[in-house]
């Protein structure tokens, strides 16, 4: 059955309500409802950007000595340095026994940590991973009167020190990096320095 023009205007004419009501519905629901498009996925680092990347992620703050080493011109790690070389045979000494991880470590000022220390694929050779979980990095206080956090952090890196030299590793012979945020790796420089855990 076809249908002509004046047909059609009647049939909007007599249902009209109806027409904008259901085309109301349609454009709140586009609205409301979140886009079903799946994020992109960024992509995984590859070892030589392990730099960059890091430098992005933790915008201005420069990295602690403990996380650089020694580079050559062109900003590349330089692998032929005897504290390089020896980090790299560290961590390859170290690797077969990571991770190194203990879960609800109790301190004296009653906070419980976790302790990881590990690798990523994509990390240098000559860098290790360090973190520990359970710590307020936002009070950045080194005063253990006022900050257990401060107390909880000291005591929780002396075991992390005490789990690599029961594997035979000395800590100040490699190079780690701290958490992945500023803020994280800021507080936990400042503590390491104040309490002189290096």
């Amino acid at each position: 059955m076809k249908l002509n023009l004046d047909q059609l205007k009647n049939i909007f004419q007599q249902n009209r309500k109806l027409i904008f009501i259901i085309a109301g519905i349609f454009l709140v629901l586009l609205i409301l409802l979140p886009s079903r498009r799946p994020s992109p996925t960024p992509p995984s680092p590859s070892p030589d950007s392990f730099s960059q990347l890091t430098r992005q992620s933790l915008q201005d703050y420069t990295l602690p000595d403990y996380t650089q080493p020694p580079t050559k011109p062109d900003g590349q790690a330089d692998t032929d340095n005897p504290s390089v070389q020896a980090a790299i045979q560290t961590k390859q000494t170290l690797q077969t026994h990571l991770p190194l991880y203990s879960e609800n470590f109790p301190t004296s000022v009653n906070i419980s940590t976790t302790i990881n220390i590990y690798t990523l694929p994509q990390d240098p050779n000559y860098l290790i991973r360090l973190d520990i979980y359970g710590i307020n990095y936002h009070h950045s206080s080194t005063d253990e009167t006022i900050n257990p956090h401060a107390t909880a952090f000291k005591e929780s890196f002396l075991k992390a020190k005490s789990l690599l030299e029961e594997k035979g590793v000395n800590l100040q012979s490699v190079y780690f990096i701290f958490g992945g945020r500023p803020y994280i790796q800021q507080t936990a420089q400042e503590w390491i320095k104040h309490f002189n855990l290096l």
